[in-house]
């Protein structure tokens, strides 16, 4: 029996699926297909001459623990994909690094969202991971907390941390535009990076966890250089003989599953020859970009000359008057 309703608003969910029409064509042209349709490291099917990426897909299962492509950045995925092809297109091309059959590695930012009924935004960015139910998320041992505000507008924010103190996800609900790009330079970053920023919220001195960000402090973070800086920063720090065996250390307990060390005693094991070449380096990354970065005071910025010109960080002006003195 037909009814009718009155209603202002209609909505219909289902399970994503792959469309009936691309499940016939791979069907039909005898590609390899489980559920999804089966690639390899580079992306190709089983005919030599079809590559693939995205939802559709998924790796083979001769690579153990792979997630499937929907669960990464689609930009990430594409670069990879670009990469595979290149040599084909240009044979001069040294085409993608490490072994011929080893999985590409993903590590941007995934993010998601849109525009909800009544001018809600939402926006999720997280680090690739495959989904799991919350219960399990929370209960999970490298789930660290959750740094929840509503501001006055009543915007929600949630900053997720991993028990390292890592952002690990960020999660926004509010009628105000959120820059998502800065949004996804985030993830990844140590709390520290972010001003202090558990110790800020835990002290009550912030009311609005976007706003926070927007900040003239976190400039340098949203910088397009500073991912390069932070990579070469690393790069640098493992040659050292301490560091490089503190960070190798690590990895070897990561792999064997074991517990790792605290944060205080992590802290407690690096030296202070390499708290000083971290503290170099960012004074360095901060001159070479000041056209960018003149909101922060570091030997280079104009402001700093002008007082070293006029001699007012010894507390004494170099153009006093004649028989004036300095205070």
């Amino acid at each position: 029996d037909e009814r009718e309703f009155e209603c202002s608003l209609l909505l219909t969910a289902d399970v994503p699926d792959v469309d009936d029409a691309i499940f016939r064509a791979c069907n039909s042209n005898s590609l390899v297909y489980d559920g999804r349709l089966v690639i390899d490291a580079s992306f190709n099917t089983s005919d030599a001459s079809v590559y693939a990426a995205g939802p559709l897909t998924k790796f083979s299962k001769r690579y153990r623990g792979s997630m499937n492509l929907e669960h990464y950045d689609k930009r990430d995925v594409g670069v990879k994909v670009a990469h595979s092809l290149l040599p084909l297109l240009d044979p001069l091309s040294s085409g993608p690094q490490g072994a011929a059959d080893q999985l590409p590695s993903f590590s941007q930012p995934r993010g998601e969202g849109g525009v909800l009924p009544g001018g809600l935004r939402y926006i999720h960015v997280q680090r690739p991971a495959k989904p799991v139910p919350y219960d399990q998320l929370v209960n999970s041992p490298k789930f660290g907390r959750e740094l929840i505000k509503v501001n006055a507008s009543g915007d929600y924010c949630c900053f997720r941390l991993d028990a390292y103190d890592t952002i690990e996800a960020i999660t926004y609900l509010g009628t105000a535009p959120l820059e998502v790009p800065n949004v996804q330079q985030l993830i990844g970053l140590p709390q520290m990076y972010l001003n202090r920023l558990v110790p800020r919220f835990d002290e009550g001195l912030i009311d609005d966890l976007p706003q926070f960000v927007r900040e003239n402090w976190a400039m340098a973070l949203f910088h397009d250089r500073f991912g390069d800086f932070r990579q070469a920063l690393k790069a640098e720090l493992l040659e050292e003989e301490a560091f490089g065996a503190i960070a190798a250390d690590l990895e070897a307990k990561v792999d064997d599953e074991e517990e790792l060390p605290s944060k205080a005693e992590l802290r407690a094991a690096v030296q202070a020859s390499s708290r000083q070449l971290v503290e170099k380096r960012l004074v360095e990354y901060m001159q070479t970009n000041q056209n960018q970065l003149f909101m922060y005071l570091v030997p280079s910025a104009a402001v700093m000359r002008q007082m070293e010109d006029k001699d007012l960080i010894n507390g004494h002006s170099r153009f006093a008057p004649k028989g004036a003195s300095g205070s």
